[in-house]
Protein backbone atom coordinates (compact mmCIF):
# COMPACT_ATOMS: atom_id res chain seq x y z
CA UNK A 1 0.00 0.00 0.00
CA UNK A 2 1.39 3.72 -0.89
CA UNK A 3 2.86 5.54 2.03
CA UNK A 4 1.08 8.53 3.05
CA UNK A 5 3.42 11.95 1.34
CA UNK A 6 4.51 15.09 2.27
CA UNK A 7 4.65 18.45 0.30
CA UNK A 8 7.84 20.05 0.39
CA UNK A 9 5.76 23.07 2.26
CA UNK A 10 4.37 20.75 4.80
CA UNK A 11 7.82 18.84 5.24
CA UNK A 12 9.26 22.38 5.82
CA UNK A 13 6.58 23.44 8.40
CA UNK A 14 7.20 20.09 11.09
CA UNK A 15 11.01 20.13 10.19
CA UNK A 16 10.90 23.83 11.77
CA UNK A 17 11.29 23.78 15.61
CA UNK A 18 8.14 25.29 17.26
CA UNK A 19 8.25 27.90 20.05
CA UNK A 20 7.39 24.47 22.32
CA UNK A 21 9.94 22.23 20.92
CA UNK A 22 12.82 24.65 20.45
CA UNK A 23 16.00 24.14 22.32
CA UNK A 24 16.88 27.46 22.10
CA UNK A 25 20.95 28.09 23.80
CA UNK A 26 20.77 24.76 24.63
CA UNK A 27 20.85 23.49 21.65
CA UNK A 28 24.19 22.84 21.58
CA UNK A 29 23.12 19.61 23.96
CA UNK A 30 22.06 18.16 20.79
CA UNK A 31 25.46 18.47 18.76
CA UNK A 32 26.83 14.57 19.51
CA UNK A 33 23.51 12.53 19.51
CA UNK A 34 22.72 9.55 16.83
CA UNK A 35 21.03 10.62 13.48
CA UNK A 36 19.41 7.50 13.38
CA UNK A 37 15.80 8.34 14.33
CA UNK A 38 15.04 4.46 15.53
CA UNK A 39 17.67 5.24 18.16
CA UNK A 40 16.35 8.16 19.52
CA UNK A 41 13.07 6.87 21.44
CA UNK A 42 15.55 4.61 23.69
CA UNK A 43 18.02 8.33 24.49
CA UNK A 44 14.40 9.87 25.61
CA UNK A 45 13.39 7.59 27.78
CA UNK A 46 16.79 7.09 29.33
CA UNK A 47 16.20 10.84 30.55
CA UNK A 48 12.82 10.93 31.53
CA UNK A 49 10.36 8.80 33.93
CA UNK A 50 6.93 8.74 33.39
CA UNK A 51 5.46 10.06 36.96
CA UNK A 52 3.38 6.55 36.86
CA UNK A 53 6.26 4.47 36.69
CA UNK A 54 7.85 4.98 40.46
CA UNK A 55 6.33 1.52 41.67
CA UNK A 56 7.31 -0.52 38.57
CA UNK A 57 10.97 1.25 39.24
CA UNK A 58 11.22 0.72 42.58
CA UNK A 59 11.28 4.59 43.12
CA UNK A 60 9.18 7.03 45.23
CA UNK A 61 9.16 10.10 43.22
CA UNK A 62 9.73 13.27 45.29
CA UNK A 63 6.22 15.23 45.85
CA UNK A 64 7.75 17.90 44.23
CA UNK A 65 9.22 16.34 40.71
CA UNK A 66 5.43 14.75 41.04
CA UNK A 67 3.49 17.73 40.82
CA UNK A 68 5.92 20.30 39.05
CA UNK A 69 7.90 18.59 36.59
CA UNK A 70 5.04 17.59 34.38
CA UNK A 71 3.98 21.77 34.60
CA UNK A 72 7.28 22.14 32.48
CA UNK A 73 5.85 23.45 29.01
CA UNK A 74 8.97 24.30 26.71
CA UNK A 75 11.23 21.86 25.65
CA UNK A 76 14.11 24.37 26.92
CA UNK A 77 13.37 24.44 30.37
CA UNK A 78 12.83 20.69 30.34
CA UNK A 79 16.37 20.41 29.06
CA UNK A 80 17.46 22.76 31.79
CA UNK A 81 16.03 20.60 34.79
CA UNK A 82 17.31 17.25 33.09
CA UNK A 83 21.10 18.85 33.27
CA UNK A 84 21.00 20.60 36.62
CA UNK A 85 19.91 16.98 38.08
CA UNK A 86 22.61 15.22 35.99
CA UNK A 87 24.92 17.51 33.87
CA UNK A 88 26.48 13.81 31.88
CA UNK A 89 25.73 13.87 27.88
CA UNK A 90 22.32 13.52 26.61
CA UNK A 91 23.56 9.88 24.95
CA UNK A 92 24.09 8.38 28.45
CA UNK A 93 21.74 6.93 30.46
CA UNK A 94 20.55 9.01 33.33
CA UNK A 95 19.94 7.47 36.85
CA UNK A 96 15.93 6.94 37.27
CA UNK A 97 16.25 9.09 40.67
CA UNK A 98 17.60 12.07 38.47
CA UNK A 99 15.22 12.02 35.93
CA UNK A 100 12.84 14.37 34.77
CA UNK A 101 9.37 13.39 35.88
CA UNK A 102 6.71 14.07 32.79
CA UNK A 103 3.60 12.49 30.76
CA UNK A 104 4.05 10.75 27.04
CA UNK A 105 3.42 14.61 25.77
CA UNK A 106 6.90 15.02 27.46
CA UNK A 107 8.74 11.92 25.77
CA UNK A 108 7.28 12.63 22.40
CA UNK A 109 8.23 16.88 22.71
CA UNK A 110 11.64 15.64 23.44
CA UNK A 111 12.00 13.03 20.39
CA UNK A 112 10.02 15.59 17.92
CA UNK A 113 12.51 18.26 19.30
CA UNK A 114 15.76 16.35 18.63
CA UNK A 115 14.10 15.48 14.94
CA UNK A 116 13.49 18.87 14.09
CA UNK A 117 17.26 19.92 14.97
CA UNK A 118 18.47 17.11 12.79
CA UNK A 119 15.76 18.64 9.95
CA UNK A 120 13.84 15.41 9.80
CA UNK A 121 9.96 16.72 10.13
CA UNK A 122 8.38 15.74 12.95
CA UNK A 123 5.03 16.04 14.92
CA UNK A 124 2.97 15.43 17.68
CA UNK A 125 -0.32 13.57 17.48
CA UNK A 126 -3.34 13.28 20.11
CA UNK A 127 -5.96 10.43 20.51
CA UNK A 128 -6.80 7.02 22.77
CA UNK A 129 -5.47 3.77 22.76
CA UNK A 130 -6.30 0.50 23.76
CA UNK A 131 -2.75 -1.23 24.14
CA UNK A 132 -2.42 -0.01 27.83
CA UNK A 133 -4.71 -2.50 29.33
CA UNK A 134 -7.45 -5.72 28.49
CA UNK A 135 -10.36 -4.43 29.58
CA UNK A 136 -10.95 -2.41 26.02
CA UNK A 137 -10.74 0.99 27.75
CA UNK A 138 -9.08 3.76 25.33
CA UNK A 139 -6.95 6.16 27.25
CA UNK A 140 -5.76 9.23 26.36
CA UNK A 141 -2.46 9.38 24.60
CA UNK A 142 0.34 11.30 22.76
CA UNK A 143 2.67 10.08 20.44
CA UNK A 144 5.50 11.65 18.01
CA UNK A 145 5.43 11.24 14.12
CA UNK A 146 8.29 11.88 11.74
CA UNK A 147 9.04 10.92 8.24
CA UNK A 148 10.81 8.01 7.08
CA UNK A 149 12.03 9.38 4.49
CA UNK A 150 8.25 10.99 3.56
CA UNK A 151 5.90 9.11 5.17
CA UNK A 152 5.28 9.58 9.01
CA UNK A 153 6.29 6.73 11.25
CA UNK A 154 5.15 7.01 15.01
CA UNK A 155 7.22 5.99 18.20
CA UNK A 156 5.36 6.70 21.47
CA UNK A 157 5.37 8.18 25.00
CA UNK A 158 1.36 7.63 28.68
CA UNK A 159 -2.02 9.05 30.32
CA UNK A 160 -5.04 8.27 31.41
CA UNK A 161 -8.41 7.49 33.10
CA UNK A 162 -10.74 10.05 32.15
CA UNK A 163 -13.47 9.64 29.62
CA UNK A 164 -17.06 11.05 28.21
CA UNK A 165 -17.67 12.38 24.67
CA UNK A 166 -16.23 16.15 26.01
CA UNK A 167 -12.73 14.87 27.29
CA UNK A 168 -12.86 13.37 23.38
CA UNK A 169 -13.87 16.98 21.94
CA UNK A 170 -10.50 18.11 24.13
CA UNK A 171 -8.15 16.01 22.61
CA UNK A 172 -9.49 16.37 18.97
CA UNK A 173 -8.51 20.11 19.60
CA UNK A 174 -5.69 19.64 20.75
CA UNK A 175 -4.83 17.00 18.19
CA UNK A 176 -5.62 20.09 15.47
CA UNK A 177 -3.09 22.17 17.68
CA UNK A 178 0.06 20.07 17.66
CA UNK A 179 -0.67 19.32 13.95
CA UNK A 180 -0.10 23.39 13.72
CA UNK A 181 2.93 23.10 16.17
CA UNK A 182 1.40 24.82 19.31
CA UNK A 183 2.19 21.73 22.08
CA UNK A 184 0.94 22.84 25.09
CA UNK A 185 0.61 21.16 27.74
CA UNK A 186 -1.87 18.22 27.63
CA UNK A 187 -4.15 19.98 30.32
CA UNK A 188 -4.40 23.16 28.52
CA UNK A 189 -7.59 24.80 27.71
CA UNK A 190 -9.19 27.52 26.12
CA UNK A 191 -11.94 28.88 23.96
CA UNK A 192 -15.76 26.76 24.91
CA UNK A 193 -14.37 23.65 26.21
CA UNK A 194 -16.72 21.71 28.63
CA UNK A 195 -15.67 19.64 31.62
CA UNK A 196 -18.55 17.56 30.90
CA UNK A 197 -20.79 15.55 28.39
CA UNK A 198 -23.94 17.43 30.03
CA UNK A 199 -22.14 20.87 28.61
CA UNK A 200 -20.82 19.66 24.97
CA UNK A 201 -23.50 21.20 23.40
CA UNK A 202 -24.09 20.77 19.35
CA UNK A 203 -22.55 24.28 19.02
CA UNK A 204 -19.11 22.92 20.12
CA UNK A 205 -19.76 19.56 18.80
CA UNK A 206 -19.85 20.69 15.02
CA UNK A 207 -16.38 22.02 14.89
CA UNK A 208 -15.12 18.55 16.56
CA UNK A 209 -16.71 16.73 13.95
CA UNK A 210 -15.09 18.68 11.21
CA UNK A 211 -11.85 18.36 12.94
CA UNK A 212 -11.65 14.68 13.34
CA UNK A 213 -12.42 14.51 9.49
CA UNK A 214 -9.43 16.42 8.61
CA UNK A 215 -7.18 14.12 11.46
CA UNK A 216 -8.02 10.73 10.78
CA UNK A 217 -4.90 8.94 8.84
CA UNK A 218 -3.59 10.75 6.05
CA UNK A 219 -3.82 14.49 7.27
CA UNK A 220 -4.61 17.31 4.59
CA UNK A 221 -1.55 19.93 5.32
CA UNK A 222 -3.28 23.27 4.15
CA UNK A 223 -6.72 22.10 5.48
CA UNK A 224 -5.67 21.70 9.20
CA UNK A 225 -3.69 24.96 8.55
CA UNK A 226 -6.65 26.12 7.58
CA UNK A 227 -8.79 25.04 10.56
CA UNK A 228 -6.80 26.14 12.89
CA UNK A 229 -5.29 29.65 12.13
CA UNK A 230 -9.11 30.65 10.84
CA UNK A 231 -11.40 29.29 13.65
CA UNK A 232 -11.37 31.76 16.58
CA UNK A 233 -12.89 28.44 18.75
CA UNK A 234 -10.01 25.95 17.64
CA UNK A 235 -7.56 28.37 17.84
CA UNK A 236 -5.37 27.91 20.81
CA UNK A 237 -5.45 31.59 22.36
CA UNK A 238 -2.36 33.15 23.89
CA UNK A 239 -4.15 33.25 27.24
CA UNK A 240 -5.08 29.63 28.11
CA UNK A 241 -6.77 27.81 31.20
CA UNK A 242 -4.60 25.41 32.37
CA UNK A 243 -5.83 22.39 34.34
CA UNK A 244 -2.99 21.11 36.45
CA UNK A 245 -3.83 18.10 38.05
CA UNK A 246 -1.97 18.49 41.21
CA UNK A 247 -1.31 22.22 41.48
CA UNK A 248 -4.47 23.00 40.53
CA UNK A 249 -6.44 25.65 37.58
CA UNK A 250 -4.27 28.67 37.00
CA UNK A 251 -4.19 30.99 33.72
CA UNK A 252 -1.30 31.04 31.76
CA UNK A 253 0.10 33.48 28.98
CA UNK A 254 2.10 31.81 26.15
CA UNK A 255 5.21 32.63 25.12
CA UNK A 256 5.08 35.40 22.56
CA UNK A 257 6.33 34.76 19.10
CA UNK A 258 4.28 31.51 18.34
CA UNK A 259 3.83 32.61 14.96
CA UNK A 260 7.75 34.22 14.43
CA UNK A 261 10.32 32.35 12.80
CA UNK A 262 11.93 29.54 14.97
CA UNK A 263 14.83 27.70 14.22
CA UNK A 264 14.80 24.54 12.44
CA UNK A 265 18.13 22.47 11.76
CA UNK A 266 21.11 23.07 13.73
CA UNK A 267 21.56 26.89 13.92
CA UNK A 268 19.22 27.23 10.91
CA UNK A 269 15.96 29.57 11.20
CA UNK A 270 12.57 28.59 9.38
CA UNK A 271 9.91 30.93 8.59
CA UNK A 272 6.76 31.23 10.69
CA UNK A 273 4.21 27.98 12.53
CA UNK A 274 2.88 26.73 15.54
CA UNK A 275 1.21 23.93 17.19
CA UNK A 276 0.27 21.59 19.92
CA UNK A 277 -0.68 18.30 21.88
CA UNK A 278 -2.10 15.78 25.00
CA UNK A 279 -0.64 11.62 26.54
CA UNK A 280 1.65 9.14 25.58
CA UNK A 281 2.85 6.15 27.35
CA UNK A 282 6.67 4.86 27.62
CA UNK A 283 7.45 1.57 26.40
CA UNK A 284 4.62 1.01 23.92
CA UNK A 285 3.96 1.75 20.29
CA UNK A 286 0.65 2.34 18.49
CA UNK A 287 -1.06 4.98 16.76
CA UNK A 288 -3.99 6.86 17.50
CA UNK A 289 -6.11 8.95 16.19
CA UNK A 290 -9.49 10.91 16.55
CA UNK A 291 -11.48 9.47 13.98
CA UNK A 292 -15.69 9.86 13.44
CA UNK A 293 -16.74 6.14 13.59
CA UNK A 294 -20.40 6.59 12.58
CA UNK A 295 -22.32 8.25 9.45
CA UNK A 296 -23.39 11.25 11.72
CA UNK A 297 -19.53 11.80 12.37
CA UNK A 298 -20.52 12.73 16.34
CA UNK A 299 -17.79 13.28 18.39
CA UNK A 300 -18.97 10.97 20.93
CA UNK A 301 -17.45 8.58 18.05
CA UNK A 302 -14.18 10.04 17.78
CA UNK A 303 -11.79 7.83 19.11
CA UNK A 304 -10.27 4.95 17.19
CA UNK A 305 -7.33 2.95 17.73
CA UNK A 306 -4.02 1.37 15.16
CA UNK A 307 -2.96 -1.81 16.53
CA UNK A 308 0.81 -2.10 16.77
CA UNK A 309 3.29 -4.45 18.63
CA UNK A 310 4.05 -3.04 21.96
CA UNK A 311 7.39 -3.55 24.22
CA UNK A 312 7.63 -5.51 27.07
CA UNK A 313 10.84 -3.93 28.46
CA UNK A 314 10.20 -1.39 31.06
CA UNK A 315 13.34 0.49 30.29
CA UNK A 316 13.45 0.29 26.73
CA UNK A 317 11.78 3.32 24.89
CA UNK A 318 9.35 2.59 21.68
CA UNK A 319 11.23 1.21 18.57
CA UNK A 320 8.53 0.49 16.26
CA UNK A 321 7.99 2.65 12.84
CA UNK A 322 4.73 2.94 11.11
CA UNK A 323 3.67 4.36 7.80
CA UNK A 324 0.14 6.10 7.10
CA UNK A 325 -1.59 4.65 4.34
CA UNK A 326 -4.19 7.04 3.26
CA UNK A 327 -7.52 4.84 2.03
CA UNK A 328 -9.23 8.17 0.95
CA UNK A 329 -8.77 11.97 1.47
CA UNK A 330 -11.14 12.49 4.91
CA UNK A 331 -11.41 16.53 3.28
CA UNK A 332 -10.62 18.10 0.17
CA UNK A 333 -7.62 20.64 0.64
CA UNK A 334 -8.29 24.24 0.54
CA UNK A 335 -5.56 25.25 -1.38
CA UNK A 336 -5.15 27.94 0.80
CA UNK A 337 -2.10 28.94 3.58
CA UNK A 338 -4.08 30.62 6.28
CA UNK A 339 -1.49 33.27 8.41
CA UNK A 340 -2.54 34.78 11.57
CA UNK A 341 -0.65 36.67 14.48
CA UNK A 342 0.66 33.57 16.59
CA UNK A 343 0.31 31.40 14.04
Amino acid sequence: MPSARLAPDAAAFYAAQSAFSDPNDLAPLYADLPNDAAQLPCMARNLMIHRREGEPFGHAIPQDRLHNDAETRYLDDILRIIIERDAAPLTQRHDVRDRFVGVCRDFALLYGSILRHAGTPARLRTGFADYFGSNGFHSDHVVAEYVDPKAFGLHPPQEGPMCGEWFVAHDIRIDLAALNRVETLLWDTWGAEPDSDEKLTDTIRAPCDQVSLVTSDYVPFDAARTLFTQNDGLRTSRTVLSLAPFNGPSQVTLRSGLGSSTSGRRGERRGPGSMCPVALRPGSAPLLRPVCRDRRTSARRTARRRRCPTSSRREQGPSTTLRLTPPRPCLADSGASAQSEMY
